[in-house]
């Protein structure tokens, strides 16, 4: 690829996470969480990324949840809120930031479409 399609892609990725910033904080800390673990072998660091990523993505999704639920509005994001606060409470940071970037992607797919 050219140096030309390589700028653009990160154009649009920087305009992505201007307008979602969730997904795309979710993304990157997936993304070098698992360099971090897998391929430097630091294990802790890269769970402790994740785990980070977590919370920070997690926390606006299950304090947006909750107010909707307040409201008498219930949908399926409580399934997901419930999955993120799992993952939170036992420590099970890899899977609760795919959470994250479902819930916030599919918000973000919503509006795109």
């Amino acid at each position: 690829m050219s140096l030309q399609i390589y700028i653009s892609t990160i154009r649009k990725f920087i305009l992505f996470s201007k307008r979602y910033p969730i997904p795309a904080i979710a993304i990157i800390g997936l993304i070098v969480g698992t360099v971090v673990h897998y391929i430097f072998n630091y294990e802790e660091t890269g769970h402790w990324i994740w785990f980070i990523t977590l919370v920070i993505g997690g926390a606006p999704i299950v304090f947006e949840t909750i107010k909707e639920m307040l409201h008498g509005r219930f949908a399926s994001d409580i399934v997901a809120m419930l999955a993120i606060s799992t993952a939170i409470i036992t420590n099970e940071a890899f899977p609760g930031v795919i959470i994250v970037i479902m819930q916030s992607g599919g918000k973000a797919l919503e509006d795109y479409a």
